[in-house]
């Protein structure tokens, strides 16, 4: 899954940047959000036919896994804001936001998994 993220995200964070450049970072903040939703919901969309990726067993519209699409902007935002709080620190500085940005996309994926798939849909 971490290769299959990498180039989103880097057009994410990259759009992002580009974006709080010219100004106020909540226009920075909504742009990754936007971003992380047209680029992750498409993906989910489209790599079924490749075989890359495909969900089963849960809730779906048009072959997009409807439990994803939160997590996957909380994972947009997410890395975007970890990069932006790493750009010039230390290499343990990084790696402890690379891996707060791997929890948080994981207990994001759980809960909403549990509450759309298992409480409310189930």
């Amino acid at each position: 899954m971490a290769g299959m993220w990498t180039i989103p995200l880097f057009i994410i964070v990259f759009l992002g940047r580009r974006v709080a450049a010219q100004g106020a970072r909540n226009v920075a903040l909504m742009a990754v959000a936007v971003a992380s939703v047209l680029l992750f919901v498409g993906s989910e969309a489209t790599l079924w036919i490749i075989l890359i990726w495909r969900a089963r067993d849960v809730t779906m519209a048009a072959h997009v896994a409807v439990y994803l699409i939160v997590p996957e902007i909380i994972l947009g935002l997410s890395a975007f804001l970890a990069f932006e709080s790493s750009l010039h620190r230390s290499i343990w500085h990084k790696l402890s936001g690379a891996f707060a940005v791997m929890l948080i996309y994981l207990e994001g994926l759980s809960l909403i998994y549990l509450v759309v798939e298992q409480l409310l849909l189930g």
